[in-house]
């Protein structure tokens, strides 16, 4: 989450396609916005630890960790029952890591 979510992406998949983008709403069609260092304007503040997007990504790579070099899957179903994502648009995750870091990204 974050990164290309914050900005015109973001509020394409949340305005278009009604996706759960985890944008601070302000009502109207406006949001609350901060300043952004790494492209040097304001944009959407975003809430990554709340956006389900970004809680897959997590979870798919705390999976892909345990299991370096091999293709993990996951659908909501099997993220849902580990408790890790209680509900995402996803309909299937795949993650796979070859170098051992804290950081998915």
């Amino acid at each position: 989450g974050g990164g290309a979510l914050n900005g015109a992406v973001g509020r394409l998949l949340l305005v278009e396609g009604g996706q759960p983008i985890q944008f601070e709403h302000l009502g109207g069609g406006k949001f609350l916005e901060e300043h952004d260092p790494l492209v040097g304007r304001a944009v959407p503040k975003f809430k990554q630890d709340t956006c389900p997007y970004a809680r897959t990504h997590m979870a798919m790579f705390k999976r892909a960790t345990q299991k370096m070099n091999e293709l993990i899957k996951a659908d909501p179903a099997e993220l849902a029952a580990d408790g890790e994502i209680p509900e995402t648009p996803v309909l299937a995750s795949f993650a796979r890591v070859n170098v051992e870091g804290t950081h998915p990204f």
